[in-house]
């Protein structure tokens, strides 16, 4: 049996090695927040990027049981619609990540 419907705040890095959660600095929150919605094994992954003026990238921590490494996650929406229908790789980092690239104050959605 897979695991029940649930949410999780995601870890993120700059540099792919060292995760932790967004962090708030001279009082603005300039980064990519990301969170998973989990049903039934089938895992949503939306990310937000707080900083109006530059689009960022950041490695995103998944689900290491849903995820092989290797495996492609696509892309279902985004603020930039030309990324919409691209992957990402799953790589080994903090468990199972992906690299995502999110635009300036824009929204991504990931399966």
């Amino acid at each position: 049996m897979g695991k029940a419907e649930s949410q999780f705040l995601r870890q993120i890095s700059g540099n792919g090695a060292t995760f932790g959660f967004p962090q708030r600095f001279g009082g603005k929150l300039r980064s990519i927040v990301a969170w998973s919605r989990i049903f039934n094994d089938d895992e949503m992954l939306c990310a937000i990027n707080t900083n109006a003026d530059h689009r960022l990238t950041a490695f995103v921590t998944v689900d290491n049981d849903l995820h092989a490494p290797g495996s492609r996650m696509t892309c279902l929406y985004s603020t930039d619609a030309t990324e919409i229908g691209g992957t990402v790789a799953v790589e080994v980092r903090n468990g199972r990540a992906v690299a995502l690239s999110v635009p300036p104050a824009g929204f991504a959605v990931y399966r």
